[in-house]
């Protein structure tokens, strides 16, 4: 068996061998393209089958009788089983990641844009969830949407084997799929299929959809995973486009698409009060608001977890309903040790899920635990590594450690994937002042300014404090006193770098009362060395939850 077992593996050699050799002979033969991308697919591949491989295993009979000639027999098979089993490509090139492409709305209605990126959103999270396989999430793969590129180019930039492919139609009630499974690295389509059904049937082919492609992505899927990878969470499915409506506003990530988005995930939970992913859906738009606008997060935050705890409750198995509850139990309730479990738990449920260990890291950064941040800021850009906050969350967990050089290189990496984007911009300035880098620390500075309006208003004043240019910090910050929570903050950390620690600690005072997350950043940030021993501040970190 053995002999035969590496007669097979020499076969499968001489094989890839012949394929380089074929390639080296016709350097300049077309590469094979897919119809989303707007060429033609290519004809299957023809696997080699037993009948073929028994022409290279020839069993001589000897004199030992029938039943050695039968044993024998029998090996052969058991040997052919495995070389079938060692060609057959489920097996022998499983495929371990894969980038979900945005859905292409070929209806020529821009109302139903969010029906198209909801879809993507569900399949990305339905398969996401077999444990064996790399699923890129949602902010890294909507930033090719409308972009024309190649399967091959998304496959070297997301460093992904296989990319889906989908185009819909909606006509009135009735809707239509086409979905491609395409190889990055020779652009051969894996699978196809085409999906013609009626809007009220729209969850159940999204089932469909996610059980088929799983199939063909990973071929030894438990039977709990498969059902992880083939659930609906409603079977209502007005309650399902309510939720995707939502969904579409929530990542705008604008105060205004936070609203629309509640009241759209309040209108899911009222056609399905058992909703898990609505009522998840409703404390994520809940929690983000106060960041995002002049909200209160005394008022919002308590709804927040109200939601939050619902959506566990209904579904405690549902990743992304844990890390809802937890991020509100970490940034709102202060209580980290239930936080840092139930994030745990979120990642167990979904090591896929980026978000959950996005905010795991902003927590362990918090609380000062800076390897463990570095370490899971890292796996939530290596699955969303085209999202600007997580690349700007993954350059904190370096910023805050002092190490300014490497913390530059992740937000000018960031920057390249976004110039104007106000955080990052902000960040490479004090990263850039941290190492006397003055003259370029003042420029970026300026940028944050100019891309982040009115509530970075404060930032220049960070920088001009930390380069030691008084006057000009002075000037920006005399004027000022109705702040949101984020130029509190920046004034804050003027104020003690000017010298001016009363006033800084009335600041961290107000966002302790507040309840603002940005409390939680005062507990690391370098700008509050020169405060860090005061009695005054130690005792509030204490009543924020910090251990000494």
């Amino acid at each position: 068996i053995k002999d035969v077992l590496i007669d097979l593996t020499d076969a499968k050699e001489d094989l890839t061998f012949q394929d380089k050799l074929d390639k080296t002979i016709q350097p300049n033969r077309e590469e094979q393209n897919t119809r989303i991308f707007k060429a033609t697919t290519v004809a299957d591949v023809e696997l080699p089958t037993a009948a073929g491989m028994n022409d290279s295993l020839i069993i001589k009979k000897s004199g030992l009788g029938k039943a050695v000639i039968g044993i024998l027999t029998l090996l052969l098979i058991s040997v052919l089983g495995v070389g079938y089993w060692y060609f057959l490509p489920n097996n022998s090139s499983q495929i371990e990641s894969i980038a979900v492409m945005p859905f292409v709305n070929e209806s020529g209605n821009k109302d139903i844009e969010y029906l198209a990126d909801g879809m993507t959103e569900t399949l990305i999270s339905s398969l996401s969830n077999i444990p064996t396989v790399s699923v890129k999430a949602r902010t890294t793969v909507f930033f090719y949407k409308g972009k024309n590129v190649s399967p091959k180019q998304v496959g070297e930039q997301l460093n992904v084997q296989a990319v889906l492919l989908g185009r819909f139609v909606q006509r009135n009630d009735d809707l239509k799929l086409s979905l491609e499974l395409v190889s990055t690295e020779s652009e051969d389509v894996l699978w196809s299929d085409q999906f013609e059904r009626k809007m009220r049937e729209i969850v159940s082919v999204q089932s469909e959809i996610a059980k088929q492609v799983a199939a063909k992505i990973s071929s030894r899927l438990s039977g709990e995973d498969q059902k992880k990878v083939e659930k609906n969470y409603t079977n209502n499915p007005d309650a399902y486009q309510a939720y995707l409506r939502g969904r579409f506003y929530w990542n705008q990530r604008t105060a205004n698409g936070f609203l629309k988005g509640i009241e759209y995930f309040q209108k899911a939970i009222k056609l399905d009060p058992n909703y898990a992913l609505a009522w998840s859906g409703l404390a994520d738009s809940y929690t983000l608001l106060p960041e995002y606008g002049p909200y209160s997060v005394n008022e919002y935050l308590p709804k927040a977890k109200q939601a939050a705890k619902k959506a566990v409750e209904i579904d405690p198995n549902l990743s992304e309903a844990q890390t809802s509850l937890a991020y509100v139990e970490h940034t709102y309730d202060w209580n980290f040790s239930a936080a840092e479990n139930r994030y745990k738990k979120a990642i167990e449920l979904n090591p896929n899920y980026a978000t959950a260990h996005q905010w795991y890291g902003e927590l362990l950064l918090q609380l000062g635990r800076f390897g463990e941040a570095q370490q899971t800021g890292q796996k939530a850009r290596d699955l969303d590594p085209l999202s600007l906050i997580k690349n700007v969350a993954y350059g904190q967990s370096f910023f805050f450690t002092r190490q300014y050089s490497e913390a530059e290189r992740i937000y000018r990496k960031t920057l390249e994937i976004e110039p104007a984007f106000a955080v990052a911009n902000r960040q490479l300035a004090r990263s850039l002042a941290g190492q006397g880098k003055n003259q370029e620390a003042v420029v970026e500075g300026n940028k944050a300014v100019e891309s982040g309006g009115e509530s970075f208003k404060l930032s220049n004043g960070v920088i001009f404090a930390t380069v030691g240019d008084r006057q000009n910090a002075s000037r920006l910050i005399s004027n000022n006193t109705d702040l949101d929570t984020r130029q509190l903050y920046d004034a804050i950390l003027i104020h003690a770098l000017l010298g001016d620690e009363t006033k800084a600690l009335d600041g961290v005072e107000k966002l302790v009362n507040q309840r603002s997350v940005f409390i939680l950043y005062v507990n690391v940030d370098p700008a509050l060395d020169k405060i860090r021993n005061s009695s005054r501040f130690k005792e509030l970190m204490k009543k924020v939850g910090f251990p000494e």
